[in-house]
């Protein structure tokens, strides 16, 4: 009821540059209210709604929003229940977002499908500093998909992904491993197994 109240209010925010919304349990049906007004603020440069409780359906409706976000800079929804379903339909308006630079996805139920459509949206996004992908479920596969859009990430300053089934010696950690060095700003990389790698740590 608060969100809806709420995103009813919002309408007229159209000059909005930060929406901070964070451990409200607004859960779907307060992320769907919101969504036409969060659709309307495309001059929204940061947008945290961590841990609200976000399952598919209020992914799905912050997907269509947030196709007019373009100048999106930080989008903060770690916490939630996307899952797989969920971040298929946010992947290709994240694909659009090319000046983000901080995306935190942690703890969402993403599996190897969802990460795989999160790879393939995230070739885009080569401007991005921080990933945060910790504590899903992405497994090798999806660990090889995301390892591919990191390829062009060369601003990438912080990426973990721990507690996600990805072993240290499969494809993609040995893709970063060997080409840490590539990523000229990659300051710390948080691997599978919570491990903090640096950049000057003489991994070649």
């Amino acid at each position: 009821e608060g969100a809806a109240a709420l995103g009813q209010a919002m309408g007229s925010l159209t000059v909005l540059e930060k929406l901070g919304m964070g451990r409200n349990n607004i859960g779907d049906e307060g992320t769907i209210a919101l969504a036409p007004a969060i659709a309307g603020m495309a001059a929204l440069q940061v947008m945290v709604l961590h841990d609200n409780n976000i399952g598919p359906e209020g992914a799905a409706a912050l997907g269509q929003a947030m196709g007019s976000l373009t100048v999106l800079k930080q989008l903060g929804l770690c916490g939630n229940k996307i899952g797989n379903n969920g971040v298929a339909v946010l992947a290709p308006a994240l694909s659009g977002m090319t000046q983000l630079k901080y995306l935190d996805l942690a703890a969402n139920d993403i599996g190897p499908e969802g990460a795989t459509a999160l790879g393939q949206a995230m070739g885009s996004l080569t401007v991005l500093e921080k990933l945060g992908m910790g504590r899903n479920k992405i497994g090798i596969e999806g660990g090889a998909a995301l390892a591919h859009a990191l390829a062009g990430m060369n601003q990438l300053r912080y990426l973990d992904i721990c507690s996600n089934a990805v072993e240290k010696n499969s494809a993609s950690m040995t893709f970063v491993l060997e080409n840490i060095r590539d990523f000229i700003g990659l300051l710390r990389f948080r691997d599978a197994e919570g491990t903090e790698l640096r950049a000057d740590d003489g991994v070649n």
